[in-house]
């Protein structure tokens, strides 16, 4: 996990005292961007989820009103649209931002996890 928080004080970060955001951790700006897309998908797949059980007790309850069975398969479709919707902007995200969010985020945490030396792993091929 990239921590970007600080834990005790106050730091000013552009001129700004802020006890949020960590303006000395790599990346502070993207760092915040990166939990943004990742609460912005946990909760659109949690919704998606809620509103895929909601239709389908809609379906099993409509018994023989024809409008009940329409409106809970138009909802089905709709709720699959917007997840095909999401995960194609999520695709062109990681297409126009250069190496894509999650592989930075990888070189990220491999970065602050190598310390500041910055160890550097050799292979040898045989």
């Amino acid at each position: 996990m990239i921590n970007i928080f600080r834990q005790f004080g106050e730091t000013s970060c552009g001129g700004v005292k802020t006890n949020v955001v960590n303006c000395e951790a790599p990346n502070g700006i993207y760092g915040v961007l990166l939990i943004v897309l990742n609460v912005l998908t946990v909760g659109v797949l949690v919704v998606a989820v809620l509103g895929l059980i909601l239709s389908g007790v809609q379906y099993l309850t409509s018994r023989d009103n024809e409008t009940q069975v329409v409106a809970a398969k138009k909802r089905m479709g709709q709720i699959v649209l917007g997840i095909v919707i999401y995960a194609v902007a999520w695709t062109v995200m990681e297409w126009l931002i250069p190496g894509g969010i999650i592989n930075d985020a990888i070189k990220v945490e491999l970065q602050e996890s190598a310390g500041e030396n910055g160890m550097v792993i050799e292979s040898e091929v045989a």
